[in-house]
């Protein structure tokens, strides 16, 4: 509900949401930054690692000349600390982080509707990583929780990531917009009402639907 975005920094950027499942972000924030080299922009990849992620792999981030650290996350990743339970983000951050991107990049998160509820595109890594248990494609295949988020208009599924420079592209053109898109509302209404009392009115609408069902069977 928050519509005030603070700029956090003084460039244009892309936000990289790193995922909790082990796969090569790596890897892929070095194709991203090999891409803007070669198209010769001034905008700049934030990569916000998962504050609770399998990986144990801190690699070098300042090698990648248009990568840098979410500074809200920059501390824990020197420290290499794979898991910070301690850790908890302001979550009034993800306004002013999400809100001032150009769009959103990443694995199969909750990242997905908060980048939405801002209004920023999201692309979501689906491609195969052989090496590794859950790559993006396998993680996604493997919660059914994610099928309903694909049918939201601002979704891009990146089935490879050769197909990350036309991404790009398609934005440095003005044809990676944000559409309104009313299935959103499926996922989150901002209205007034708690989410308990939601829940609870579900809660008692499946028992009610479950009693009928048992009706007609008997």
């Amino acid at each position: 509900k928050n519509t005030n975005i603070k700029k956090l920094f003084q460039f244009k950027y892309i936000l990289f949401a790193g995922s909790s499942n082990k796969y090569d972000e790596f890897a892929v924030l070095k194709k991203l930054n090999s891409i803007l080299s070669k198209l010769n922009t001034d905008i700049k990849i934030v990569y916000r690692h998962h504050p609770w992620r399998e990986s144990d792999e801190f690699p070098d981030i300042s090698i990648l000349s248009n990568v840098i650290l979410d500074p809200q996350m920059e501390k824990q990743y020197h420290l290499k600390k794979r898991m910070d339970v301690e850790f908890q983000p302001e979550l009034d951050y993800y306004t002013d982080l999400v809100g001032g991107s150009e769009f959103v990049i990443g694995g199969a998160t909750s990242m997905m509707i908060e980048a939405q509820l801002q209004k920023k595109h999201f692309v979501l890594l689906a491609h195969e990583e052989p090496t590794y248990y859950y790559s993006p494609r396998a993680w996604i295949n493997a919660f059914t929780h994610f099928t309903e988020l694909f049918l939201l208009k601002n979704l891009t599924l990146l089935d490879n990531l050769s197909e990350l420079e036309e991404v790009i592209l398609k934005f440095l053109n003005g044809d990676l917009i944000f559409i309104k898109d009313d299935f959103l509302s499926y996922f989150i209404k901002f209205d007034e009402e708690p989410y308990g009392n939601k829940l609870i009115k579900l809660i008692e609408e499946f028992k009610k639907n479950d009693r009928q069902n048992k009706k007609i069977l008997s």
